[in-house]
Parts: structure tokens; C-alpha cells; sequence
């Protein structure tokens, strides 16, 4: 495993995983970084990204939208993919969508109670420094999309 050690203002070391310790909910069609899966990337350096999440929302014809972007300065060539399931009786089924770019995200439709699951597994071959995170949002806005607790976020370094 590789180990870069410490990134100033980055208080993990690489490779490491991020466990949401409590729901994240949001309520708006505004993508949202979710707390905790926000990491530095380095000009040069490429990134194993996966995301193994569940999650519900507070209405079963609503559904929810996770996608990546940088904060302020940063970008980079993506290649991977989301996958997602949706268990909710109104539109059942799975979906997948390959990411391209930092403004890639997948949005479910009709999500409801729980059951529901999004997995993202992408490389990042990073051009330009800065942060990467994860974004969330609700398919309608002011209904709750909520990404369960123990949802987790791997980043593994790969050069």
C-alpha cells in the first residue's frame, strides 16, 4: 500500500476510508459537498475513488443525485462509473452511468425508504491541485435525501 504521508491541511493519511459517522441529509436540488468526503489531490498524482453508500428519501416518488466536483481550484481526467439501486414499488431497478468528468453524478428517481444504494468507483488522474468531493442532493426540492451512517468514501493513491 502506498503512504504519501501527511498533505498540509489534511489531517488523514493516505490511502484511507471514511466511515459517515451520522445520516447526512440535505433537502434541496443544490449539490451539497457531504461532510467528511472532501480530499486533496496533487497535480501529477493519480486516485482510486470508491463509494459504498446506502440511503433513503423522505418521499417514495423523490430520488437523490451523488456526483463529484472540485472545490475551488483542482481538475483532473475521470474515468469510472456510478451504480445505483432503487427497492421502492414506484420505479424499482438499477441504473449505471459512466463518469467522465467532475461534473458526472447519477440521479435516481423515486427512491423512498430505505434499501436504496449508490457505488462509485473511479480513477482521478489529477491536472491541476486542489480538493475533491463528493456532492449530494435531493431529486426535489424540500424533501430529504439522506445518505445512511457507515456510507463510506475509500481514496487510494495510485502513483
Amino acid at each position: 500500500m502506498f503512504n504519501q504521508g501527511q498533505i498540509p491541511g489534511f489531517t488523514k493519511e493516505f490511502p484511507f476510508s471514511y466511515a459517515l459517522p451520522a445520516d447526512f441529509t440535505i433537502a434541496t436540488i443544490i449539490p451539497t459537498d457531504v461532510t467528511g468526503w472532501r480530499f486533496p489531490v496533487v497535480a501529477g498524482k493519480r486516485y482510486l475513488v470508491r463509494v459504498v453508500s446506502t440511503y433513503f428519501t423522505g418521499d417514495a416518488l423523490c430520488g437523490a443525485k451523488l456526483g463529484i466536483g472540485f472545490t475551488g481550484a483542482g481538475a483532473g481526467v475521470f474515468r469510472g462509473s456510478f451504480h445505483g439501486s432503487v427497492s421502492s414499488a414506484v420505479t424499482p431497478g438499477e441504473l449505471s452511468i459512466p463518469i467522465i468528468s467532475a461534473a458526472s453524478n447519477l440521479l435516481t428517481l423515486g427512491a423512498g425508504a430505505s434499501g436504496n444504494h449508490f457505488l462509485a468507483e473511479f480513477v482521478v488522474n489529477c491536472t491541476v491541485s486542489g480538493e475533491l468531493n463528493l456532492r449530494w442532493c435531493s431529486e426535489i426540492d424540500l424533501t430529504a435525501a439522506t445518505i445512511d451512517a457507515g456510507s463510506t468514501l475509500i481514496v487510494t493513491p495510485l502513483n
